[in-house]
């Protein structure tokens, strides 16, 4: 969905919330692995290293965004720590995208001289 606000663009980006899934970001995102632990769940990502910012899971059913506790690096990946997803079936992975749009009409020309 797109979201215009005050000449931000917020894109949604999703994907389904299982192994594999790729989000496709200005860099991509890939779900390495998910492992389901009692109390909590453990996501699994392979990313970019210079920018550790992790989706949302998103519950869509029950409108409960879930956010990453903690994180740690291990080698290539990122182990980050949800909340317990209680509905994996009916949840996504979850990144709002951010993107600066310019309105032309806005635009002001400065003549220097």
């Amino acid at each position: 969905g797109e979201v215009v606000n005050n000449g931000y663009i917020a894109n949604d980006i999703t994907s389904p919330f299982n192994q594999g899934a790729i989000l496709e970001t200005d860099s991509k995102i890939k779900v390495a692995e998910i492992k389901d632990k009692p109390g909590e769940t453990i996501v699994y990502y392979e990313m970019d290293k210079s920018l550790p910012i992790f989706p949302i899971i998103k519950d869509r059913n029950n409108d409960i965004e879930y956010e990453a506790i903690s994180f740690k690096q291990q080698d290539s990946l990122f182990e980050v720590t949800y909340p317990k997803v209680k509905n994996p079936e009916s949840s996504q992975f979850l990144m709002y995208d951010a993107t600066y749009e310019v309105f032309s009409d806005l635009e002001t020309e400065i003549d220097l001289k």
